[in-house]
């Protein structure tokens, strides 16, 4: 379905171009949304996924001692696909690389304050384990498509 509407989109005045690398590129013309080709690549869908899954593990930490903390996992998390989607929308792969390490960076920020979590014991440790690993393979995923751009 997401590609039916990539499609009557792209004949509103876009079109995708494949570039070298094998990886598809949308060349969009003014008045065309980006988001089909960002809601198109699946590091961005994990970064949402990890934004739902930071805000339940935050919800369920006390409230006393550890507010910063909290805001810093929510606002890194947010960062994460929201860098993908700003990078995916710039004119060139050099930008893309740019917000794409920019997003890498907020990774690993993310993946600090879990551990801070863990080694705080606040949150639930099922919970946390799992979302070691989703971040981790959100990084790997960001370093992948960055090799290929």
């Amino acid at each position: 379905m997401m590609r039916l509407d990539l499609t009557i989109r792209l004949r509103r005045g876009g079109q995708v171009r494949r570039m070298k690398n094998g990886f598809m590129r949308l060349m969009v013309n003014s008045g065309v949304t980006v988001m089909a080709y960002v809601k198109e690549l699946r590091v961005w869908h994990v970064g949402i996924q990890i934004v739902g899954e930071i805000r339940e593990l935050v919800d369920s930490l006390p409230r006393n001692g550890v507010g910063d903390l909290k805001n810093q996992m929510v606002r890194a998390a947010i960062s994460i696909p929201s860098n993908v989607a700003e990078g995916a929308g710039r004119e060139s792969d050099r930008e893309f690389r740019r917000f794409l390490r920019i997003a890498m960076g907020s990774c690993q920020e993310l993946e600090t304050q879990i551990e801070i979590v863990r080694l705080l014991g606040i949150g639930d440790r099922m919970v946390v384990e799992r979302l070691v690993d989703r971040v981790d393979h959100e990084g790997r995923m960001l370093r992948c498509l960055l090799r290929r751009l």
